[in-house]
């Protein structure tokens, strides 16, 4: 979708906050908001370090539910032949 066409211009708000060009403020939105992202990717994988939610992957399941495949087994188990 065109800049133009949207109802809020997200990457020029976010650049506007710096610059007062319309290209710088496009590039520097775009900056913000990609290392926004990878912001939020961090604190996400550091609040899995932090509690050890790798090692307990199982009881997560359990308690969030399990998806079933097509074959309805569950997600890690392979199809009985």
């Amino acid at each position: 979708m065109m800049p133009k066409l949207m109802k809020m211009d997200l990457l020029y708000m976010l650049g506007s906050i710096m610059f007062g060009e319309k290209v710088l403020a496009y590039m520097s939105g775009a900056m913000i908001h990609a290392g926004m992202s990878v912001a939020f990717a961090l604190a996400h994988v550091g609040l899995y370090q932090a509690f050890d939610f790798d090692t307990n992957l199982a009881v997560w399941g359990r308690v969030l539910g399990n998806r079933r495949n097509d074959y309805g087994h569950d997600a890690g188990d392979a199809p009985a032949n």
